[in-house]
């Protein structure tokens, strides 16, 4: 590989001394060469440094030594026939170094830029003189490579130059500041971001221009940083944001980024950061907030209007489905009982729908809950079908459930939701399906815990079919097949919907398959734990002390608390028929101070009353009475579905919970569970 002489040469003042000497003893051992050629030779042609002569006037090369070969790259070769202008970058240089040597006889330091062999640029410093050689005028040259410091030099001034544009043209400002965090250095771009200039700013703490409650906050960061530089840790970059104060009084949010700096020793220098205008973004968020709590306010003030809405339809579908439950008791012509029997289910088809859209709504504001407790399967699907038995034209289609034998008896699980999902399936099934069949089936999927097991639910029908580009919408709210199926059909569209949700919520998923004219199947599992004997068993002491409150109650009389005249008459005609004597108080105030004087089996109170409401009166009769009546039980009844949840009437000291409008079959069952069903004649 051929030498260097770049990296082998001597760098620095002391080679531009030893270059001058050299120049000023070459120039004295030539007047002595005809002497002693030799001499000359081995001193000059020795020298550590790159060494020409150049003849005036014709630009030859009369002489290189050895360093000098290398140096330029020939190697070898003889210098004749060499041109000293051909290692010129700039022919004007040259010129203007020949004209000034030939004035002056000597040139000290002149800085040029020659080229090698291989084109290679080298900044040098010429130290020269005018001597004779060989009979002819010529320039005696020592060289000082610089290349090195010129490159760095110029790239220290390009790197300054970068920065400085990007520092006159940042938006950002960028900042250096002392241990102190006192600023030393801001870029021109802070006078558009604080309307004060660079130096104005740098001559303010960084603190006075920070509202009185983030000055508090930044003393607060001062302590971080002190016991980071303490503890030479915790002064990695860090971002602060804080509210700031401009030149003209106006408000700024800014985020700051800073990192500390230290020396070679390990000691702090100082810190370096950014300041950035965080205004928009501190507002977006504060609009944000507040779009969010209009949301919830909205939402919350749709809920309210669905929950006064609940109350204001169901409160007369109680009076209207309970006469109709009462007129199917009495004695009809056929004709009388076949319009009955319609407008009751029409009654209960509306009530279906108001049901789906307040369920919807509850979904949606995320207020439905899912309360596991011991549910017998088995039981609960013989209950589901059996709804439907008589709905189903069994001549056109066969209402069928196959259940897994090796399904349990009882499994921990939300039993209220399971059963309102397998209403909507089956009810969509019956719905659709004209001739064919309807088919439950119940199995258990392998899970590899052994604590809970996930069964699957499938719902299979011979029905209408739904097209393809319809399955991939129908668990969306609203979504039903075309109008052609609305009109025949009828329906919300949001029963696929409650259903997704409610299966999410009980940790399943439902999927569906379809295909027109052939029918339809839809699926899902559950997550649920499997009860042991001995969990029931320890669930029955409950049920017993429950019982016991009212054990051995000998009088029929029931307390009916209810501010409307028709729901008072149907529940009032509902309890009679059943065997008990009935005493009706049209509010609160009334009934507590019937319960002063008589006793009573149990009480039925309306929510939703004048005066004093339902809670209001069962919480004046749990902390006022001084009677057996202090611990009567209690049955909600209310039509105020979003709100009168059966959790909040027993926290407020209910016993149970009875939603209007009222039917026989669970009127007879919330009776059975306070232990009042010894009274039914």
């Amino acid at each position: 590989m051929e030498q260097d002489p770049f990296h082998d040469s001597v760098t620095g003042n002391d080679e531009i001394q030893l270059c001058r000497s050299a120049s000023q003893a070459g120039a004295g051992l030539y007047c002595k060469q005809s002497e002693d050629d030799l001499l000359f030779s081995s001193l000059i042609d020795g020298a550590m440094f790159p060494i020409v002569i150049v003849s005036v006037a014709t630009g030859a090369v009369l002489y290189l030594n050895k360093y000098a070969h290398n140096y330029f790259g020939v190697g070898d070769r003889s210098f004749e026939h060499m041109l000293a202008h051909n290692f010129w970058e700039d022919a004007d240089s040259r010129k203007q170094f020949v004209k000034k040597v030939l004035l002056e006889q000597q040139v000290k330091d002149f800085l040029a830029v020659l080229l090698t062999a291989r084109n290679k640029r080298r900044h040098v410093f010429l130290s020269s003189r005018l001597i004779e050689y060989k009979t002819q005028k010529a320039i005696y040259s020592v060289f000082t490579d610089v290349t090195e410091h010129i490159e760095i030099q110029k790239a220290s001034e390009q790197s300054e130059c970068r920065f400085r544009m990007l520092a006159n043209n940042i938006s950002d400002v960028l900042w250096i500041a002392d241990i102190d965090l006192n600023p030393i250095y801001v870029t021109p771009s802070i006078e558009a971001f604080s309307g004060y200039t660079s130096s104005e700013f740098i001559r303010m703490p960084f603190i006075t221009h920070m509202t009185p409650k983030y000055q508090r906050r930044f003393n607060g960061l001062l302590r971080t940083i002190t016991s980071g530089v303490q503890n030479k840790r915790g002064l990695a970059a860090q971002y602060f944001e804080f509210e700031c104060r401009r030149k003209n009084g106006t408000i700024v949010w800014v985020e700051i980024a800073s990192s500390a700096m230290w020396d070679e020793s390990g000691r702090l220098k100082g810190f370096t950061g950014m300041i950035r205008d965080s205004t928009k973004r501190v507002q977006k968020q504060v609009d944000l907030k507040n779009a969010k709590n209009n949301a919830i306010a909205a939402s919350e003030t749709k809920s309210e209007f669905l929950a006064n809405m609940s109350h204001e339809i169901r409160t007369p579908m109680n009076g209207v489905l309970g006469i109709l439950q009462l007129l199917q008791e009495t004695e009809l012509s056929t004709l009388q009982e076949k319009y009955v029997g319609i407008a009751l289910g029409a009654g209960n088809s509306l009530l279906k729908i108001i049901s789906d859209i307040l369920d919807f709504s509850k979904i949606e504001a995320g207020k439905i809950e899912c309360n596991k407790a011991p549910v017998s399967l088995r039981p609960l699907i013989s209950s589901v079908m059996a709804s439907f038995e008589t709905i189903v034209n069994k001549d056109n289609v066969q209402l069928t459930s196959t259940i897994d034998p090796l399904v349990p008896e009882t499994i921990m699980a939300c039993g209220s939701r399971l059963k309102q999902v397998l209403f909507n399936l089956i009810g969509n099934a019956v719905k659709f399906t004209s001739i064919g069949s309807v088919d439950l089936q119940v199995i258990v999927v392998p899970t590899e815990d052994t604590n809970d097991i996930c069964i699957q639910f499938v719902v299979m029908d011979t029905g209408v079919g739904i097209s393809q580009s319809m399955q991939r919408r129908l668990f969306q709210p609203f979504s039903q097949e075309d109008g052609s199926f609305r009109g025949k059909y009828g329906g919300t569209g949001l029963g696929l919907s409650i259903v997704k949700n409610l299966v999410e919520m009980m940790g399943g998923e439902a999927t569906l398959t379809s295909k027109m004219g052939e029918g339809t199947e839809v699926s899902f599992s559950i997550i649920a734990h499997v009860l042991e004997l001995k969990d029931q068993r320890e669930k029955r002491p409950v049920q017993e002390r429950i019982r016991s409150n009212v054990a051995g109650a000998s009088v029929g009389n029931v307390l009916v608390v209810e501010d409307e005249q028709i729901n008072a008459m149907v529940i009032s005609a509902m309890l009679k028929s059943l065997g008990f004597g009935v005493v009706h108080a049209p509010d609160g105030l009334q009934a507590i101070e019937l319960l002063k004087s008589d006793t009573f089996a149990c009480v039925f109170m309306d929510i939703q009353m004048p005066e004093m409401d339902g809670v209001e009166t069962t919480t004046e009769i749990r902390q006022s009475l001084t009677n057996s009546n202090v611990a009567i039980p209690i049955i909600a009844l209310t039509a105020h579905a979003m709100k009168g949840d059966r959790e909040q009437f027993i926290a407020a000291g209910m016993n149970d919970y009875l939603a209007k409008p009222v039917e026989v079959e669970q009127l007879k069952r919330v009776l059975k569970r306070i232990g009042l069903s010894q009274l039914e004649k």
